[in-house]
């Protein structure tokens, strides 16, 4: 009985140890069972920018606008200007090999975003281009 009560709490510190070690993004969550693809396939709304870790405001005509991530790897931005909306569908998501970064492909050119958190209601990323670096916040609609 006693072997069996030593291995019982040895399976549950391990199983305790792997579960809070699992997560990808610095930012969590530390687990889920979503797939990475299904959190990720939202209309998402900015909430926050920081540029080089200082915060910006953020531009009170954004927030109407969104990015839509769709299901076959199509992002679709969406614009608000004088009551008129328009949409822009020519570029197209994906992860990398390891699903910590997303790729927004368009016309020949691309950008790496590392995902930072991966929520079904939050995704934050970031974008470093040479010693400049941006981190922005979404949330879904």
């Amino acid at each position: 009985m006693k072997k069996l009560l030593a291995f019982s709490m040895v399976a549950i510190f391990a199983m305790a140890l792997m579960l809070t070690s699992c997560g990808k993004y610095d930012d969590g969550p530390k687990f889920s069972l979503s797939g990475k693809k299904s959190r990720v396939v939202n209309v998402w709304k900015q909430e926050k920018l920081f540029y080089n870790g200082v915060e910006q405001p953020v531009d009170p005509n954004w927030a109407n606008e969104s990015m839509e991530l769709t299901k076959d790897y199509k992002r679709i931005d969406t614009y608000y200007s004088n009551g008129v909306t328009t949409t822009s569908s020519d570029v197209t998501w994906a992860f990398d090999s390891k699903k910590t970064s997303i790729i927004f492909s368009s016309s020949g050119f691309s950008f790496t975003y590392k995902i930072l958190r991966l929520k079904s209601n939050e995704l934050w990323l970031e974008f470093t281009f040479g010693t400049s670096k941006s981190e922005e916040h979404y949330v879904s609609k």
